[in-house]
């Protein structure tokens, strides 16, 4: 596509405007990962990041020719440095506008992260602060010593009081992503603060937990799946609930060709509509930045629709966050995830 035409305002609805934002990712994957690339090459030392040096490189770089070449192409460098960087910045907010009050320059905030190691990530209010008072102490009695980050969405959402029992536990922190997002004319809540709460945490390689999502063994087992160390994201498998085929709306939605994974997944395939349970993932978020940004889109301002305007959302598609995840792998070109080799099912029952 070209400048112009990548750039222009994503309009349509349901599964037309999800397979259009999928065109667009894949492009913007493509020029981030490449002004991502120069920036670190362009990098004082391994870890470093060059911020606002970029210019100062180049003109300390254009020495090989004449003084008057040297010029020309300085100039000329300098010139398509700012065409690139004010393009990509106009494109990150068509894609992403929630992250500005934040960190609008991406590859920057991206780069926050790249040594962040390894940590768990909750989301809390008041009403799971209760499960976060039995999870937290349970995996620290499992051996787990992985710090923990507890996400919320301001102080109605976590009172100080909870974030203070949960802090005491040490080794825990409450972070206020309200502060981070801007949803503007759609509300953070619920389910969808999960990819949220994945991006905005300071951890690189994230172990996500729901507050209700108990172990018997020690989570950290799970960075060392084979799944895990190939692809980076590891996802767990939904029970099996009723036949449900799915095909002509993937086939709607993503950008061909098609992956295999999805063609063996199990709304291709008409086994059930219900692919991946989302209570626990396990991700390295620098590997897979982008459509970590597609998923949360896809529960930000895409996820509500409105019968009245015509307007379909993601949540009318599929049930709430949980399929978001993979397919919004596979929207963003990213096919480096792997789905847990253990199988789904219920336990125990409820008596009346």
């Amino acid at each position: 596509m070209e400048r112009h035409q990548v750039l222009r305002q994503i309009d349509g609805t349901g599964g037309d405007k999800l397979r259009e934002i999928g065109l667009r990712v894949r492009e913007y994957k493509q020029f981030f990962e490449a002004w991502d690339e120069l920036h670190h090459a362009l990098a004082d030392d391994k870890d470093g990041y060059v911020r606002d040096g970029a210019i100062q490189y180049l003109r300390q770089h254009i020495t090989r020719l004449s003084d008057d070449q040297s010029f020309a192409g300085l100039i000329s460098s300098i010139y398509s440095y700012d065409s690139c960087q004010s393009f990509l910045v106009k494109f990150s907010q068509l894609l992403f506008p929630w992250t500005t009050p934040y960190s609008p320059d991406l590859v920057m905030f991206r780069s926050r992260f790249k040594h962040g190691g390894r940590g768990i990530v909750l989301t809390g209010s008041d009403s799971q602060a209760p499960f976060l008072s039995t999870a937290i102490p349970m995996l620290r009695k499992l051996g787990c010593t992985l710090p923990i980050e507890v996400l919320y969405l301001g102080d109605t959402d976590l009172s100080a009081k909870y974030r203070a029992e949960l802090e005491a536990y040490g080794g825990v922190r409450a972070l206020d992503m309200s502060l981070m997002i801007n949803d503007e004319g759609w509300k953070l809540a619920g389910w969808a603060a999960k990819p949220f709460a994945i991006l905005y945490s300071s951890f690189r390689e994230i172990l996500f937990i729901d507050s209700d999502s108990l172990f018997f063994r020690n989570p950290e087992l799970l960075f060392n799946d084979d799944g895990y160390i190939t692809t980076g994201a590891l996802f767990f498998r939904d029970r099996l609930i009723l036949p449900e085929s799915k095909k002509l709306w993937l086939q709607q939605i993503l950008p061909g060709p098609i992956s295999e994974k999805v063609k063996n997944s199990r709304p291709w395939t008409g086994h059930s509509g219900h692919m991946q349970e989302s209570g626990v993932i396990v991700v390295d978020k620098w590997r897979h930045f982008i459509a970590l940004l597609t998923v949360a889109r896809m529960n930000g301002p895409d996820r509500d629709g409105n019968k009245n305007e015509g307007r379909v959302g993601v949540y009318d598609m599929v049930y709430g966050d949980k399929e978001t995840f993979w397919l919004g792998w596979e929207l963003a070109g990213d096919l480096d995830y792997a789905f847990h080799q253990g199988d789904a099912g219920t336990m125990g029952g409820q008596s009346t």
